[in-house]
């Protein structure tokens, strides 16, 4: 789905972690094919039940299976250790090499009685091609969100992600190769 220029993947069943890369990526760029080929690369091909995603096929994806996906197109994702504080994190969401955050937040379902995750993209979405990354406006692409939700500059950015942490989510980190010499480690 697209919406003013901005790519939106729509949830279906438990894929939601495809769907924040693909938003991420602003294009149709993995699958559930793709994610269960890294998820049997990951637990070994001879392993029925992997702790890498959901035991019925549905999805359910954990980070691991983001932080191949992206590796294998040149991204580097790292986990955000939110001990840092508020500075850090605006310190890595200035660098010139950040594509945006994969969140990861705590969901309740079913009357209450199951609780999961779900995993959505915050980025940077230039106003025009030569917009630096702190002029650009940041959004919120969720797959159970009818349409990108606009939270401004980089400010409401950082108080809507220490929010998220408040309320138990973790954020990756998510940057271009150039950023040489990290791995996908905590900062």
């Amino acid at each position: 789905m697209q919406g003013a220029g901005i790519y939106l993947e729509k949830q279906h069943w438990q894929l939601c972690a495809i769907h924040a890369v693909n938003n991420l990526l602003q294009r149709p760029h993995f699958n559930k094919q793709r994610f269960d080929e890294i998820v049997s690369a990951l637990s070994g091909r001879r392993r029925l039940i992997s702790p890498h995603c959901s035991p019925i096929g549905l999805g359910n994806y954990d980070v691991n299976v983001i932080i191949q996906a992206l590796d294998q197109i040149g991204y580097v994702v790292q986990w955000y250790d939110n001990r840092r504080g508020r500075k850090q994190l605006e310190n890595h969401l200035h660098n010139a090499c950040i594509v945006g955050v994969l969140v990861n937040i705590p969901t309740t379902s079913c009357c209450g009685f199951y609780s999961s995750r779900h995993w959505f993209t915050i980025r940077p979405i230039p106003q025009n091609s030569t917009a630096l990354v702190t002029a650009s406006n940041w959004f919120v692409l969720d797959s159970r969100r009818p349409e990108p939700t606009q939270l401004g500059h980089m400010e409401q950015a950082l108080n809507f992600l220490e929010d998220l942490i408040t309320e138990g989510s973790h954020i990756f980190l998510v940057f271009t190769a150039s950023v040489t010499g990290n791995n996908s480690t905590g900062l």
